[in-house]
């Protein structure tokens, strides 16, 4: 239901930009919503070509996204994780919500 979706967010995931047909990188022209993308500065390290795929793909459809590098391991917003990060935890919801707000209110 592409025309219902107005945000996607990420905050954990992973194969993101891969060189799968089924990669999510090449189907984000299925909708016109806006992204928060987060990556953790571990996945960044493993695979810092991502956040440049994401990014180009996001201008060639022509949509709003939004794409951070937190300071957080892979898993920092899964409060009892080893990861947990509660600063960052809290930027990453706080972020979440201004692109809910944003979005909402166009």
């Amino acid at each position: 239901m592409p025309k219902d979706v107005g945000v996607v967010a990420s905050f954990h995931g992973s194969d993101l930009a891969t060189t799968s047909v089924v990669s999510p990188h090449r189907h984000v022209n299925a909708t016109k919503a806006s992204y928060l993308v987060q990556i953790a500065k571990n996945d960044d390290a493993a695979d810092p070509e991502v956040k440049s795929k994401l990014a180009s793909a996001f201008d060639l459809a022509n949509l709003s996204a939004r794409i951070d590098i937190c300071d957080a391991n892979h898993g920092w917003c899964v409060e009892g994780s080893n990861a947990y990060n509660p600063r960052e935890a809290d930027l990453a919801w706080s972020r979440l919500e201004a692109v809910l707000s944003h979005t909402l209110h166009e």
